[in-house]
């Protein structure tokens, strides 16, 4: 918990809400922005021993963003936005959820109005993309854009068995191969020399690179 203080202003509810599941519980916590227009992100975990009709939360502060401006408002919308440095995208993952426990990762600099969760490079791990905050006569991003940023915080554990696998079928070679967007690393794999060449067939992940000299052809 974060031991900052709040200051209490005209607005009530909450600018933005969502739930999160843990394991099987599909309701385990709730994340709001408080009050509407404010400035602190709060979480409401649930005690384990509630039943659907009598649930119950627990609510701890996990930060407390900038302070109000001439208007009474907090930089808190959607998510946090406004000036620097309140204008970041933060990214919280649960710890200790029964003590309300989590880790915080600033993972962009640039404002953001709204937020949209999916798989945008198909590699089975969430990404997140935003769009820029401008309001004319509110908050005005220098470079208004939309942006998709990758999620490389999940460490996966590599194969050990080579993904790339061969087969001589009568006269022919057949390779199976994975899709690219699958694969966890470059591979490359010798088939043929012909004439002192040596072909192969490679692999190279989305965001990765491979190094050809002069003397590589590639087709």
């Amino acid at each position: 918990m974060v031991s900052k203080k709040i200051f209490h202003r005209q607005y009530t509810g909450s600018g933005g809400i969502d739930a999160e599941r843990v394991g099987n519980d599909p309701l385990a916590y709730m994340a709001a922005i408080e009050p509407f227009h404010d400035n602190v992100i709060s979480v409401y975990v649930k005690s384990t021993k509630n039943s659907l009709k009598t649930i119950q939360g627990k609510r701890y502060i996990l930060d407390v963003y900038g302070y109000p401006n001439e208007n009474g408002e907090g930089p808190a919308h959607y998510i946090v936005c406004g000036p620097s440095p309140n204008k970041d995208v933060y990214f919280y993952k649960t710890n200790d959820l029964t003590h309300g426990l989590f880790a915080k990762w600033k993972v962009s600099d640039d404002a953001a109005a709204r937020i949209a969760i999916a798989d945008f490079d198909y590699d089975n791990v969430l990404s997140f993309a935003t769009i820029s905050y401008s309001v004319p006569g509110y908050y005005r991003s220098a470079n208004p854009t939309i942006n998709v940023f990758y999620n490389r915080l999940t460490q996966r554990k590599l194969r050990t068995n080579k993904e790339i696998q061969g087969i001589k079928q009568n006269h022919d070679l057949l390779f199976k191969v994975p899709r690219p967007n699958q694969a966890l690393k470059h591979q490359t794999v010798a088939f043929i020399t012909i004439n002192g060449i040596i072909l192969s067939l490679d692999i190279v992940p989305p965001y990765s690179s491979r190094h050809a000299n002069n003397t590589t052809y590639i087709k």
